[in-house]
């Protein structure tokens, strides 16, 4: 946590507890139908966090999307669209076959998604309902997953899947402004499975003592893990790479996200590089010129090769630059494909919920991009 969290979260601390008696009461009202919760005439998985910062979400609704795809069943992903100017919506990111928005319209992890995934239609904006119903009557879409939906309580949902980090599961306890819990931590019930992401920065030993620890609190929802895999590299021209690509580089390593310490932390597992110099922006960080010229500028300084980021910033320093007359060849700008693995009894309870077996299925299709989605 960085020293401005910190002040941020101790000047916050005395309007915790009204923030969170405002979260449960909404909650209350949901549960008890003050406020209305909408059906979708499909069925909804919904993949979010209950702290702040990043938890590895965009990565499982990827392996999520994935792994419906394989089965036959076609998934549509409904987000925010954080960073970018769809407001209400809906705007269609991707048809299912090619990308039709770009980050500045419907931000960067949408975008990204597009990009990995290719074969899945991708809808943005506030109001995620009519989203959800434009993928289902424009692309034939058969179960929506929702992007970072836990709190977004006016879609129903038939299965809620929480995403808590293995290293720190429910940050400093304490509920925002006074700390990172998004809502109380008995919002957990909600959940139909919780999975502690990054597991492989935690020895065995101690994964398992928090594993216990979520247990002791969800009581009887399942507990899951999953790692975070490295995949390869993407270069600008949208190449993908063997990670032996970088063998003996030195690289100048910048990324805009919630939690860059986790970016560091992979490129760290990297043995092929050396990471030269680091620099971070706020999460969904709007690139432009003078700051791409400063990076640039940084990274020969350093005596970098390369360039490397994450394929959230990647997509939108690609955007930016692909209009600029600056001379980005100069120095390489590459990406960090990542995946995640996701313990095996997790798809085990996910193909066994009930909605699952009403699904129609097609013929299974393979994606054209490599994934793991199990242990």
């Amino acid at each position: 946590m960085s020293s401005r969290h910190s002040l941020i979260f101790t000047l916050g601390r005395p309007l915790g507890p009204i923030y969170g008696l405002i979260m449960r009461t909404r909650n209350t009202a949901y549960r008890n139908g003050i406020l209305r919760t909408k059906r979708l005439p499909c069925p909804v998985i919904s993949i979010g966090n209950i702290t702040l910062g990043g938890t590895g979400k965009t990565p499982h609704v990827i392996a999520l999307a994935r792994w419906l795809t394989a089965r036959g069943i076609k998934p549509g992903i409904i987000s925010r669209g954080y960073g970018g100017k769809a407001g209400k919506g809906p705007l269609v990111v991707s048809d299912g076959k090619k990308i039709v928005a770009r980050t500045t319209q419907a931000g960067d992890e949408p975008v990204m998604m597009a990009d990995i995934l290719g074969n899945v239609p991708i809808v943005v904006g506030s109001d995620r309902y009519n989203a959800a119903l434009q993928a289902i009557s424009r692309f034939g879409t058969r179960i929506i997953i929702l992007d970072d939906g836990f709190q977004h309580l006016r879609i129903y949902r038939d299965m809620d899947i929480i995403l808590m980090p293995a290293a720190s599961p429910t940050g400093n306890s304490r509920i925002f402004p006074g700390g990172n819990l998004r809502e109380p931590l008995t919002s957990v019930s909600r959940a139909h499975a919780i999975l502690l992401t990054r597991s492989e920065q935690l020895h065995p030993s101690d994964l398992a003592i928090q594993r216990k620890g979520i247990q002791g609190i969800t009581k009887d929802r399942p507990v899951f893990t999953s790692k975070t895999v490295i995949c390869g590299l993407k270069d600008q021209r949208g190449k993908r790479l063997p990670v032996t690509t970088t063998e003996g580089m030195r690289i100048f390593a910048f990324c805009g996200l919630g939690d860059p310490d986790t970016f560091w932390h992979t490129l760290n597992r990297l043995k092929t590089l050396e990471v030269v110099r680091t620099r971070a922006f706020k999460d969904h960080f709007s690139y432009r010129v003078p700051v791409m010229e400063d990076l640039f500028r940084e990274a020969l300084e350093a005596g970098a090769d390369a360039l490397i980021t994450t394929s959230k910033d990647h997509v939108k320093v690609l955007d930016l630059l692909g209009s600029s007359p600056h001379k980005r060849s100069q120095l390489p700008i590459l990406s960090l494909e990542i995946d995640v693995q996701i313990e095996q009894g997790f798809w085990r309870l996910l193909d066994n919920m009930p909605f699952m077996k009403k699904l129609p299925c097609d013929p299974p299709i393979r994606s054209s991009t490599t994934g793991y989605v199990s242990s």
